[in-house]
């Protein structure tokens, strides 16, 4: 219990000194562990997992985005 009493003396000393190095370290703490006590982390795992990563294509299709039709007939001809 000594430890703690320590540990809280040092953080009311240093809230005193510099109050945004401490909020700092804190979001820094708070930013690494919360992920990981998260329920967010557990159910988005999940989602990923059940998602196939590669989806089986019958055929591929390609998509030319350099291609301008210069005439009405260009655009007739694709229909």
């Amino acid at each position: 219990m000594a430890a703690l009493g320590k540990i809280g003396a040092y953080l009311k000393n240093a809230w005193a000194k510099e109050p945004v190095l401490v909020v700092s370290c804190a979001l820094g703490i708070l930013a690494t562990t919360l992920p990981w006590i998260s329920p967010y982390t557990k159910y988005s795992g999940m989602a990923n997992r059940a998602v196939p990563y590669v989806y089986p294509v019958d055929k591929l299709v390609v998509c030319s985005t350099q291609w301008e039709a210069t005439d009405a007939s260009d655009i007739q001809n694709l229909l």
